[in-house]
């Protein structure tokens, strides 16, 4: 692309960023104004474009004016990442050339199920500005907000760095607010130690598993490192209690924000830690449990989202595979956007007692949390209901029984007869060839 075509992005897609800085402290009624604007939009553009929607609103024997607000996005039916996947196609607009797509893929470690999305180019270089909603944030908590040394660490075929460099080809500006460094996320942590004490970067971006095993190796082998002020982390979750750890250990701050391969940005964490600030004119939300009935803030649920942007490929009532709960009332911090006040894993990463109860693997990560550092990694073998493994990769000179005696009495404390629960040492937990780590496997 010439040069006069990425300024002319930078200028148009700049103006757009103006705007979005605002907008989480607009008044909530115009955020609801906007979100109604783009649903009533994207669902004529489904209708009139993309296969599956013409057939789901014919048989439904809806049309488009009778979707007008997110209520209404209730009378259209749940999709999923094998719906997606299998019959991709009738899920495209016949407005875009398929080639001229952007593709996403993610492999699908928790669900099994491979999860892909296609974007119009103009969706994808609107996002830059998007982002400008959460970008002060990291900003401020590392003290710069121009000329940035940004490192990431993330799979080659990452969305995050597919997606970066997209702009960076496509605008002036990308380029000028930061210099970006792009590493592998297999990379060994001295190589990673060599990488941070040569660009001594501002911000770190990397999985949550990374950052939180990165830190673990450091305190365990005793090490020191350049470290940024901000790591900012997303695709998958640290172990409860290690970002409070990292912070008071390392004085790095530690900051995540909520976004898919289905969804841009879908949320940004508070600095105030009060869950994760939603862009629902965007994506908007909303929590399920398992008969699809919508629950009230405070109760864990299925997140549904629909995305109101992206024309290439439709998807609304799109079942994410996460669990989370919704926060009741507002934010202290100022802004209106509601919050998703906690992430709670994913649908296919919860534990079924003996009893039949249901409940998140995160419970049982914090059982195993140790404050000093001494568990490296942490894997859950579920083989049935009411069994359960602890696969524990300990640090040096880690008290393997004092650990194994805390989670089996904790477990039996808590769930009696329901659970069995046994303790296992290994060496080493593999990742994904994706650079994710499967925390449960059943």
């Amino acid at each position: 692309m010439n040069w006069w075509r990425r300024a002319y992005n930078t200028l148009r897609i700049g103006t757009l960023a103006m705007v979005q800085r605002t907008l989480p402290e607009w008044p909530e009624e115009w955020i609801v104004r906007a979100q109604r604007r783009r649903i009533q939009a994207m669902v004529a553009h489904a209708y009139a474009t993309v296969p599956f929607y013409r057939r789901t609103f014919d048989e439904l024997r809806l049309r488009p004016d009778d979707i007008r607000d997110f209520d209404d996005l209730a009378r259209l039916p749940l999709i999923d990442s094998l719906t997606v996947s299998t019959q991709a196609d009738q899920f495209l607009s016949t407005c875009y050339d398929k080639a001229h797509l952007a593709f996403f893929r993610s492999a699908g470690t928790a669900s099994g199920v491979c999860r892909i999305c296609y974007q119009d180019p103009e969706t994808l270089l609107r996002e830059l500005a998007y982002c400008e909603r959460d970008r002060p944030i990291w900003s401020r908590m590392s003290g710069k907000f121009g000329c940035q040394c940004q490192l990431y660490f993330m799979p080659p075929v990452s969305a995050t760095r597919t997606t970066r460099l997209d702009w960076n080809a496509r605008t002036v500006a990308s380029s000028l607010l930061a210099e970006r460094h792009f590493f592998r996320a297999d990379a060994t942590y001295d190589q990673v130690i060599d990488r941070l004490n040569a660009f001594r970067p501002d911000v770190v971006f990397s999985y949550g598993s990374f950052a939180d095993l990165f830190f673990r190796h450091l305190a365990d082998r005793r090490l020191t490192s350049a470290l940024p002020r901000v790591w900012v982390y997303g695709g998958d979750g640290m172990l409860p209690g290690a970002r409070t750890w990292i912070e008071r250990k390392f004085g790095c701050t530690i900051w995540s924000s909520y976004q898919s391969v289905e969804a841009g940005r879908i949320g940004f964490e508070c600095e105030n830690r009060n869950g994760y600030h939603l862009n629902v004119d965007l994506y908007p939300i909303r929590i399920l449990d398992e008969q699809g009935h919508a629950l009230p803030p405070g109760e864990m649920g299925e997140i549904v989202v629909s995305n109101l942007i992206n024309r290439g490929m439709v998807l609304l009532n799109y079942r994410l595979g996460d669990l989370g709960v919704l926060a009741a009332g507002s934010c202290p911090c100022g802004r209106t956007l509601p919050l998703l006040k906690q992430l709670m894993g994913r649908t296919s990463q919860v534990i079924t007692l003996g009893d039949g109860r249901r409940m998140s693997e995160l419970v049982f990560r914090k059982l195993a949390w140790d404050p000093l550092g001494k568990i490296m990694q942490l894997q859950f073998l579920h083989p049935a209901p009411g069994d359960i493994t602890f696969r524990i990769v300990s640090g040096t000179n880690a008290d393997r029984d004092a650990m194994a005696r805390h989670v089996t009495v904790r477990c039996r404390e808590l769930f009696g007869d329901n659970l069995h629960a046994k303790v296992e040492f290994v060496d080493s937990i593999a990742p994904t060839p994706q650079g994710k780590f499967l925390s449960l496997i059943h």
